[in-house]
Order: C-alpha cells, then structure tokens, then sequence
C-alpha cells in the first residue's frame, strides 16, 4: 500500500511503501482458541498442498486450503504449465465446487508462499504480508465475500484471520442470471472417461457465459480426475487445466487422455469459448495425450492433442 503527500509547491511526491512484516492496513479478525486451532491446522494443509506446485515461471510455490462448512478441506497449488498460470487459490476453489460443495459452504481459504526449495524458518516468519493477489480475492469474495482469509502471524505460530469483504472494499459484484446447470445424462455413458466429465460439466460454476464445461483426464496409472470451468473475476478457470490440475494435486502428469464437454444438450458440444493455451497446458506435460470432443453428431472425435487447435479454429458452434 502506498501513502501519497502532493505538496502544493512543486508537486514533490513522498511515497511510504509497504515494508515486509508490515501489518496490513484491514484489521484482522478476532476468533475463539477452538476456531484458531481448525485455522492453524488449515494452515499446515495449504504447507503440505505447496509440495505439488509446479512453478518453473516464478520459482514461488503457492499452497492453500479451503476449509467447507462440513470440515471437509481441499487442497490447491500453483501451477505454471504455460506463461498463464493456475493460481493455488483458485485450483482449491475449484476443486472444490467440481467435488459437489456450494460457494455458500466455502467457510475459509489459507494460504502458505516460499520459494523453491522452502520452506525455512525464515519462511514462517515472513506471511504476513503475502495475502492472495487481487485476482484471487475477487474470486473469492463473488463466491462467498463472508469467507474468511488466513495467514501464519509474525511469529510464525498464530493465525491471522482477514473476512474476505473486509480485504475487498467496495468490491466489484456482478448481478447476473445464473441458469442452472445440466444434470448428468440418465444413462452413464459407455465411456467412463465421457461420464465423469458429463458429471463435472453439472457442477461448473459460470455466471458470466451460462455455459457449463467439464473436462475429464486418464492418468498413465488408469486414474481419472475431473475439472470444471469456473468463472469469477476477470480470470476463469478452464475445466481441462483444472482436470490436469487435479492430476498434478495427486501427484500424477502422465496423461493418457482429456475429455472436455460442454453446452447443455445430453450428448454435450464443443464449447464455444476454449483456449488454445488451455491445451498447450496439457501438452506442456504430456504431448502424447489424446483429446476427446463431441462432434455436432451426437458422438465424439478423438484427435492427437497436436491436431486440437487446428480442429476447433474450423468449428463453427450452432447456437447463436
């Protein structure tokens, strides 16, 4: 935070800037012994989730955890497969609403950063000041502003605990119309992989588009993992990397295959808004993989991962 005196001769500026340590200027939350406890213990959860970062860009690795209504915590971490990268933030949130919970039911998010290599001591004494980014708490604050934020204290051993709406004054919200998402086709489909990205595509969370995507990826161990599209903020994330995503939080890159489904119908369509580099993500680590997409058939194509981009600059989508 910078404060700023404009003097009235000469309009010299005199800046203070933010030190390391520093307190922040939004007043931290007070809360009992037994609720600092479950905090700090989240803490170490967002520790163990840094572990999984992948963070050859910055060389900062990001942990956090989001602790649900009914104690059930969901890890994320960074991820910097392309120059666009995966916050660790918003991979716990997604992670989150792709296993079936509701943004009201999102209760607290902790977040622990150190570099390669960390953490150290000096690590612990140093998260004050490393609140999530602005992107990240806008996407916290439109999923649930009452969230609260939490951080390791200057000492390395309490809880600093921030209400996410407080971090955010007068905030940015969006009123829109959020129509519900398609359920599951009746009949699972023959595909396990198409089935568990039908079930993601259910739970995607898209109040800027309303079109729900769900993306499904089978390990080289036989393991599949799911994501969804989550718009909030100005940075959504997309379901494909959020599937590799959840690989990655396993402690699995090999991807054999990705399947992505979007659009309402029961066959599911190409989604009308995807990225090229949400594809060079899964690339990045396993550029063997195969890529399955619906058709405007009913059915689903199969292509190298290479051959992607070229297929859907030719697509053009059906709705309006």
């Amino acid at each position: 935070m910078i404060a700023m005196n404009v003097a009235a001769a000469g309009h010299h500026h005199h800046a203070t800037h933010l030190q390391p340590n520093q307190p922040l200027a939004t007043e931290s939350v007070e809360v009992g012994s037994e609720q600092a406890e479950v905090y700090r213990d989240l803490v170490d959860r967002a520790i163990e989730a840094r572990e999984h970062a992948y963070a050859p860009n910055s060389g900062s690795m990001v942990g956090s955890a989001v602790l649900t209504r009914s104690g059930k915590v969901y890890k994320g971490a960074n991820f910097e497969t392309t120059d666009y990268a995966d916050h660790g933030e918003q991979v716990a949130l997604a992670r989150a609403l792709a296993a079936g919970e509701k943004p009201g039911d999102l209760v607290a998010c902790a977040t622990f950063v150190a570099k390669e290599g960390g953490p150290t001591p000096e690590d612990y004494l140093n998260q004050a000041n490393k609140t999530s980014c602005g992107n990240c708490r806008q996407a916290i604050f439109e999923l649930n502003p009452e969230m609260d934020q939490i951080l390791l204290g200057p000492d390395g051993r309490s809880v600093e605990v921030y209400r996410t709406s407080d971090m955010l004054p007068q905030a940015y919200r969006r009123e829109r119309e959020i129509l519900p998402n398609p359920e599951p086709p009746k009949e699972s489909h023959s595909d396990p992989l198409i089935a568990q990205a039908m079930i993601a595509r259910s739970r995607s969370y898209v109040p800027r588009s309303n079109e729900p995507v769900g993306a499904a990826v089978e390990t080289a161990s036989g393991h599949i993992y799911t994501g969804i599209r989550m718009e909030t903020s100005s940075f959504s994330t997309q379901a494909e990397r959020m599937a590799l995503g959840e690989a990655m939080m396993n402690g699995e890159d090999e991807i054999k295959r990705l399947v992505l489904v979007g659009g309402r119908s029961d066959q599911g369509e190409i989604p009308d808004r995807i990225t090229w580099d949400s594809f060079q993500a899964i690339a990045s680590v396993s550029p063997d993989a195969q890529v399955t997409l619906p058709d405007e058939k009913g059915g689903f194509v199969t292509l190298p991962v290479a051959q992607v981009p070229g297929f859907l600059l030719t697509y053009q989508p059906s709705r309006p």
